[in-house]
């Protein structure tokens, strides 16, 4: 399917690459300035006219001839640049170039009705353009005469050394200003090119075109915030993987322990989005996946919890990740009975749900992965288990495995009053958002809208106010 973009749009691309375009810039001009200083040798160029005339038998210019001489332009063109000419300047000189490299460096031109030739000369210094133009003009002179039988060419001005002195090329700011403007053209085109081969969703006009869903927040990457935070404390060096894994659980708190923060103000306004939503609808329980693994959805369904937490509300957060759990890990408790303790060891429903040092939050973590975890979630039991929760929760949140990964998810989806799918912005890919959708909607749920994570905030001005 085509789709349009508006001039708006294409503004909003560039806005946002507009460092890689200043980079792509700067570097054709650091090019050019290397180029022009210390590459190309400079060239100096000498010039000198001679006339191309017509006598009479009176020895007396015939001005009617003057047309016929104008046809001799060309062909003395040619002959001014003919080896017989150049290996007599080069014997002369003693020049070290071959005939055909001092062909290369010699320019002859004339103007319109004109009998005026000039013939111009490069060489690396001004000194030797004008030995050589000199010497070229003056053994041309004396060759016509041989060669065409005729005396008419007048040497109008010879080469000084004073004319001379400034290099013709490289120009270096001439060539500083086109350099500039080839790499501000190539970094357009550079990231116009990787826009338009970029399949991935960033925003929430890509959500609503491809997915047709609402977009109910976009949340910048915490996890990034929670990593420079952690950079600071000496007590967080350590084993890379060790770390990582840290940096993950501080982002699953980050609403309680950054209750300023922009982003916690947008987990906020998810919460107010997912309550307007449900004016008509009463929603209780509410599951959270995403089309793929680390696209932040435990992340997303903890601070979900802790902002419903904090309206005064009785809130339940359950892993049902059953394959690979990660809430206990951000809350600092065992996983050793969890919701599967339910199903296989008979345990009371009470006993496993855990308490958190967060008002109105509690825990319900997984337990141990069983053999069958799709079985288990489909089971009758776990309908039992889901009325049993509504009966003592006012909102459930369920952390559930990535929809593409297993069908845990959609087995979920119809169990749960509403879904929300995380998408991660710059990262989750188009087909892989739309599969995504196509596997929810055959389980038929309410879909309450999609959470971009790592995308851009538009409550950037709360830290400010807060602060």
């Amino acid at each position: 399917m085509m789709n349009t973009i508006s001039i708006n749009e294409v503004c909003i691309i560039l806005l946002k690459r507009w460092k890689l375009i200043a980079l792509c810039t700067l570097i054709s001009a650091f090019i050019s300035i290397i180029l022009s200083n210390y590459v190309i040798a400079p060239k100096y160029q000498a010039s000198t006219q001679i006339l191309v005339y017509q006598k009479d038998s009176n020895n007396q210019f015939d001005i009617s001839q003057i047309r016929n001489n104008v046809e001799l332009i060309n062909t003395y063109s040619v002959i001014i640049k003919s080896p017989v000419i150049l290996e007599k300047v080069i014997e002369e000189l003693d020049l070290p170039e071959s005939i055909k490299q001092l062909n290369e460096s010699i320019t002859v031109s004339s103007q319109e009705n004109s009998q005026i030739i000039t013939i111009s000369v490069r060489a690396e210094n001004a000194k030797k353009a004008i030995e050589i133009v000199n010497a070229l003009s003056e053994t041309f002179q004396k060759e016509v005469k041989e060669i065409m039988k005729i005396d008419n060419v007048s040497i109008l001005a010879k080469a000084k050394l004073n004319e001379s002195e400034v290099p013709v090329s490289p120009k270096p700011t001439i060539n500083l200003i086109i350099a500039i403007f080839i790499g501000f053209i190539l970094g357009l085109l550079f990231v116009l090119i990787m826009d338009f081969f970029d399949n991935t969703l960033k925003e929430s006009k890509d959500i609503e075109r491809y997915l047709g869903f609402p977009v109910l927040g976009s949340v910048k990457n915490i996890i990034n915030d929670t990593d420079k935070n952690a950079g600071k404390n000496k007590n967080d060096k350590g084993r890379f993987v060790g770390r990582i894994s840290k940096i993950k659980n501080e982002a699953q708190l980050y609403a309680h322990n950054n209750p300023k923060d922009a982003a916690t103000e947008q987990y906020r306004l998810i919460r107010t989005n997912i309550l307007f939503s449900s004016v008509d609808n009463d929603i209780k329980t509410i599951m959270v996946t995403s089309p793929e693994p680390s696209d932040g959805k435990s992340t997303t369904a903890s601070n979900l919890a802790i902002v419903f937490a904090q309206m005064g509300k009785k809130v339940l957060l359950v892993d049902t990740d059953l394959r690979r759990p990660s809430q206990h890990y951000g809350y600092k408790r065992n996983n050793f009975q969890g919701l599967t303790s339910v199903f296989t060891k008979k345990v009371p429903l009470n006993d496993v749900i855990k308490k958190t040092h967060i008002p109105n939050l509690e825990l319900l973590t997984s337990g141990r992965t069983p053999p069958n975890p799709s079985e288990l979630l489909n089971s009758k039991a776990m309908e039992r288990v889901l009325e049993q929760l509504k009966s003592m929760f006012d909102y459930i949140i369920f952390d559930t495995p990535p929809i593409l990964a297993v069908t845990d998810s959609q087995i979920l989806a119809n169990k749960t009053d509403g879904v929300i799918l995380v998408i991660s912005s710059g990262k989750t890919k188009r087909e892989i958002a739309l599969k995504s959708k196509e596997l929810l909607e055959k389980a038929n749920p309410r879909i309450l809208g999609v959470v971009i994570n790592g995308g851009d905030s538009d409550v950037e001005q709360y830290n400010y106010y807060y602060e």
